[in-house]
């Protein structure tokens, strides 16, 4: 009992002695017992600039004793020699003492800050571009080796990418941030904005809010016959059906005369987006029977691009108290004629064909409701036919659009309607007089409800002025995320504001600061949709 008293007791001594030894013998490489954060800033940069002990830290083994983050003053040997910031601040402290006199504190504090930094803490780097503290300075982004990373740790994460040694909230090809309501990366500005077009979203954009429909494309249904709804007005049902009552409806070209003869009728709290499917080899053509063609009732809300709703037996669309979208649609041709507004309804009309050679029908009529009118031929019929007519024209304006009838009277009956920098057969302040449409050989299918322009008047070509916010031209694209920039206008080579009809894509960036001024006035073009290429 008592040798094993002895030999265990031995054994606890020998082990003190193996453990002081250690002690005795420090590592010359560890940064505790060299240069401290000297010594990790030489070996390891800005991955691991502070020196660390093992019993405080974990993370500096294998890295003799260099860790990224800044430890407590305790655990930090800022200046090595085996003795923390609290023990020894000589590297990182003045040693100068503070004198009473006014002139020599104030040395000492340009001392201070040319030794110490600005910053012990992140929270001391307010600037931006510099809003790291690293080594007691305040450094950018780009001074980490996980750059994005070190953003997305700032603050509430909202600016999740380094650029240029800021964070921002996105760039090209980095725009994962961009989310809700503000879905789209601005390049000029790196911030993320609103969608303002549907091909900015992977199916549409719900432009009264700013945000895409569907991120995950969940609510999205086709309609055609081979593509899962033999109707539009099934593919809205299913869309009625949603708790949410939102989404998109594809409309494909199944190549008949007529791809849907049918009526279709969005019910209050619905919100889709009827559009025509990418990459058709023609227009989708959809016809009322013996009703109009679309019925928008009052709390529904939809956004229409690419379609061409012609030849039915009444009118094309009626908004019925409900909000509608329009951007490049064909409605021509209806005998009721093209677009009514009734019920306090709302339209956005833009880069459109509405009319036809229809007797005794108006292209578009507001009975009563409001309709901003942009880049659009509103064309009348023979008889009494006007392109634009209302029983009271308060909130409803057009501008940069082209207004024409077969009518020997005005093309216009709207009180208080205001129309600006466009062109119409009578004389109106502030736009383009034509004179009388004497035939129609203006357009390359009158009749047909074909407004492309064929030999117009000399002054329609300098008839429109492009303002912020209208669209600029691209030469390529397809539905999907799209980033805004001069790179846009420089691929392009095009200043001009756009005029439809063209087989290019159309563009056009969310307004910020630093866009150039509006182009002079320029021609209205053919005034008409952009088909799908």
């Amino acid at each position: 009992m008592y040798k094993h008293i002895i030999l265990v007791s031995s054994g606890f001594a020998l082990g003190l002695i193996l453990a002081s030894c250690k002690t005795d013998e420090p590592n010359p490489d560890h940064c505790v017992y060299a240069q401290g954060d000297e010594t990790c800033a030489e070996r390891y940069g800005a991955e691991r600039p502070y020196c660390t002990s093992a019993e405080c830290s974990g993370e500096g083994e294998g890295y003799h004793g260099c860790v990224g983050e800044e430890p407590s003053e305790e655990c930090h040997y800022a200046c090595g020699g085996g003795k923390t910031v609290e023990e020894d601040g000589t590297c990182v402290e003045s040693g100068e003492e503070t004198t009473e006199t006014g002139e020599e504190t104030t040395e000492s504090e340009e001392e201070t800050t040319t030794e110490t930094g600005p910053c012990m803490v992140d929270e001391d780097c307010p600037e931006a571009g510099a809003e790291f503290c690293m080594g007691g300075e305040c450094v950018g982004c780009e001074a980490f080796g996980n750059p994005d990373g070190k953003c997305m740790g700032l603050g509430d994460g909202g600016r999740p990418v380094c650029a240029e040694g800021e964070c921002v909230e996105c760039t090209e090809g980095k725009d994962y941030g961009c989310m809700g309501l503000t879905p789209v990366c601005d390049v000029e500005e790196l911030e993320c904005v609103a969608c303002v077009w549907h091909e900015e979203c992977e199916d549409a954009c719900d432009m009264g809010e700013g945000s895409c429909f569907s991120e995950a494309l969940a609510d999205v249904f086709k309609a055609g016959t081979g593509f899962g709804f033999t109707s539009i007005q099934e593919a809205v049902n299913e869309v009625a059906g949603l708790s949410g009552k939102k989404g998109t409806v594809l409309v494909h070209d199944i190549g008949m005369a007529t791809d849907f003869p049918e009526n279709v009728v969005v019910p209050a709290g619905v919100k889709v987006a009827i559009v025509v499917a990418e990459g058709q080899a023609g227009t989708p053509v959809w016809e009322g029977q013996d009703a109009p063609a679309l019925t928008v009732e009052a709390g529904a809300v939809v956004y229409l691009q690419g379609l061409k709703i012609a030849n039915g037996t009444a009118e094309g669309v009626v908004v019925n108290g409900g909000e509608v979208w329009a951007d490049r649609m064909e409605v021509v041709n209806n005998d009721g004629g093209g677009i009514v507004v009734d019920g306090g309804g709302e339209l956005v009309l833009r880069n459109s064909f509405v009319g036809g050679n229809v007797t005794d029908a108006n292209a578009l009529h507001i009975e009563m409701g409001t309709a901003a009118i942009t880049y659009t031929t509103l064309a009348g019929g023979a008889a009494a036919s006007l392109a634009l007519s209302c029983t009271a024209g308060d909130g409803v304006t057009v501008r940069n659009s082209l207004l024409v009838s077969r009518q020997a009277a005005m093309e216009v009956d709207c009180p208080n309607v205001t129309i600006e920098t466009s062109a119409l057969e009578m004389m109106l302040a502030g736009n383009t007089s034509l004179g009388e449409m004497a035939d129609l050989t203006w357009f390359m299918g009158y009749t047909l409800g074909d407004f492309h322009l064929a030999t117009p008047p000399a002054a329609l070509g300098t008839a429109a002025t492009w303002q912020p916010g209208d669209r600029w031209w691209t030469s390529t694209g397809s539905r999907g995320r799209r980033w805004w920039g001069t790179t846009t206008r420089e691929r392009t080579g095009r200043e001009a504001p756009i005029h439809p009809l063209r087989t290019a894509r159309l563009r056009s960036p969310p307004q910020r600061s630093g866009r150039p001024p509006a182009p002079s006035p320029r021609a209205l073009g053919s005034c008409a949709p952009s088909l799908p290429s």
